[in-house]
């Protein structure tokens, strides 16, 4: 048999060797372009897991976006390199798993995160889940994340020693003080990789993979993120490089092409948003200010935004998400003892708002429920033209609004980005726009820019 070779690219190298250099880090991205091999990545890191923990029964997920891509795109090149190398593999079509040594992989697809649930990992590597849409791909992270949960065996002689030390202060020691005993935590910590998860994709703009490393930059949880140029597959035909550039805009060519996070389609939802110059460090708030809260209402969670009013201009100046919403009141109140607090709900939502009654009233919040809520288009332009104009900042500690004004986007058809999963950025904006529009128009510091407001709704 002759003898066969794989030369991987630079991206694929590096996949190959950071989730043990970097035994702490839990996520790994590889953003891409086209065609520059991002799912043979995933090809090549099963054939590396699988001869890594050779003689361990252990499972990982590989994700793609259906059962068919899967096969059509990761499953034919790993069973060329498998029969090209003569590794014996056994696939199961019943529980969609392929076995290749002693390691079984999972076949998930990842247009159904729920699926994952079903699960408990060492780790998952998933193909193209930006391609998911924006909510989608948030859910599917959330279920990655949750069910790599099994921590990796010990193979190296490093590993090995600690696993020989913590297993001996085990037998030293009564097994109720195992779990907070110093040194048994410490070895087992050195002895393990934990669990981890690599998501390959091409960025789809601002979409949900930029929103997921946002919020792991601004919870500080360590990522590696690795670049894939579509130019650095040398295995592509020397101009096929050249005519995708030819083809595409200069944020598609970034996009597409070089594996970075840029805006496409109409862009950002909120383009006037500065986080620099629309951002204050928190300041006391006075015992007799008044407070306007704007509330969303969803299922198991349901945003509220409050704002003040200080030299004419407003101030959002704290947000909260209710997973039980008969708490809402005492809540808020009890974030605000003294002031007045004037609640404007989702319209949408009387029938809910209507059995809270009680709560709001004895914590001394009036309700101000509209007819109905402004359409969505207006409120953005009315936001925008507040950001604009520098008569409206945000706290910094109210991070959800920020991440909310930072990466929402429009939709293919042009219309603002509408999650099916809660709590999700929209939901932070449609709280605070509630609030927003009913202040301005009853303001007359403000009215000239909801007159303008009005004024573009009649020109659509």
């Amino acid at each position: 048999m002759a003898e066969y070779v794989v030369r991987p690219l630079r991206h694929q190298s590096q996949l190959l060797t950071l989730p043990w250099q970097y035994r702490d880090v839990q996520f790994f991205f590889n953003i891409g372009g086209y065609s520059s091999a991002k799912s043979f990545g995933i090809v090549l890191l099963m054939n590396k897991i699988a001869s890594y923990y050779y003689g361990h029964n252990i499972s990982f997920g590989v994700g793609s976006t259906t059962q068919t891509l899967f096969a059509k795109t990761i499953q034919n090149d790993l069973e060329k390199l498998l029969i090209g190398a003569g590794i014996k593999y056994k696939p199961d079509g019943k529980e969609n798993s392929i076995l290749i040594g002693t390691v079984k992989f999972y076949i998930i697809a990842q247009e159904q995160p729920k699926l994952i649930y079903a699960y408990n990992f060492c780790g998952m590597l998933s193909d193209e889940g930006d391609e998911l849409e924006q909510s989608k791909c948030i859910e599917l992270f959330g279920a990655i994340s949750e069910r790599c949960r099994v921590p990796l065996p010990a193979v190296e002689p490093e590993e090995l020693k600690y696993k020989a030390m913590y297993e001996a202060r085990m037998n030293e020691i009564p097994r109720e003080q195992w779990d907070n005993d110093k040194l048994i935590l410490e070895w087992r910590q050195k002895a393990h990789r934990r669990p981890f998860a690599v998501f390959s994709t091409t960025a789809q703009g601002l979409r949900g993979m930029y929103q997921i490393t946002e919020n792991l930059k601004e919870k500080g949880i360590p990522y590696i993120l690795v670049r894939g140029l579509t130019k650095d597959n040398i295995y592509n035909a020397p101009d096929y490089y050249q005519k995708l550039y030819d083809i595409y805009t200069p944020n598609e060519r970034e996009a597409f092409l070089e594996g970075k996070f840029v805006s496409l389609t109409a862009g950002k939802v909120y383009p006037s948003y500065d986080e620099v110059r629309d951002t204050v460090d928190d300041f006391p708030i006075d015992d007799d200010a008044e407070i306007w809260i704007g509330q969303d209402l969803n299922i198991a969670s349901s945003c509220a935004t409050a704002m003040i009013k200080r030299d004419r201009i407003l101030y959002i100046v704290k947000e909260w998400q209710f997973k039980d919403f008969g708490q809402a009141a005492t809540i808020m109140r009890r974030d605000f003892p003294t002031q007045k607090l004037t609640l404007y709900p989702d319209a949408s939502g009387k029938m809910i708002i209507s059995g809270y009654l009680a709560e709001f009233t004895q914590n001394n919040i009036e309700i101000r429920m509209a007819n109905s809520n402004p359409p969505v288009i207006e409120r953005i332009f009315l936001c925008n033209k507040m950001l604009l104009t520098e008569r409206m900042k945000r706290f910094k500690s109210c991070k959800n609004l920020n991440m909310a004004w930072k990466t929402r986007i429009y939709t293919e058809h042009g219309d603002p980005e509408k999650s099916k999963v809660h709590p999700a950025p929209d939901d932070q904006n449609d709280s605070h726009e509630y609030c927003l529009w009913r202040l301005l128009s009853e303001d007359a510091d403000f009215y000239d820019l909801y007159s303008l407001t009005r004024s573009f709704a009649k020109s659509k």
